[in-house]
């Protein structure tokens, strides 16, 4: 599937600079693409899901790219996003010379298993998740160091209804 959006109103959102001006970011346009491949129609016990999904952002002063890829097997999932965000001007600086703003790119490796039919439960499922992202800028004495990466677990309870 694909999809396109974009805003057809001016001043529908934004925000109040420091010299009191009214700044509209209502200007954007955006694209997004999904393909999935799956196995489990032919093998249902083994088969494999593959997803693939990208999207772009065109805004005013801003740029953001997106693109991953997840794939299922059995009850585990395991997928990779990158994430590119180019931002001319954040919070009123200007990036024109070298701005870590300017050119951020974040690499997610992110895991989940899930836990089907809890309590006997049909429609009740628990799964359990982790990520661990790298920010771009990591490792270079410039613009951060490896405090900036970021990483987490979930536990999400989902119940069809």
């Amino acid at each position: 599937s694909a999809a396109m959006e974009a805003n057809v109103v001016n001043n529908a959102y934004g925000y109040t600079d420091s010299k009191g001006n009214f700044v509209d970011q209502s200007d954007r346009t955006g694209y997004g693409m999904s393909m999935t491949w799956n196995g489990l129609k032919t093998d249902p016990e083994n088969g494999v899901v593959v997803n693939l999904n990208t999207a772009y952002l065109d805004a005013n002063n801003e740029k953001d790219f997106t693109a991953g890829i997840n794939a299922l097997w059995k009850r585990f999932e395991l997928g990779y996003i990158y994430a590119h965000n180019k931002i001319d001007e954040f919070s009123g600086v200007v990036c024109d010379n070298d701005c870590w703003i300017d050119d951020e790119g974040t690499y997610t490796i992110h895991a989940s298993y899930q836990f089907a039919n809890v309590m006997d439960m049909e429609n009740f499922n628990i799964y359990l998740g982790t990520y661990y992202s790298i920010l771009d800028s990591d490792g270079d004495k410039k613009h951060g160091d490896d405090t900036d990466d970021r990483y987490g677990a979930r536990v999400r309870f989902k119940y069809f209804f």
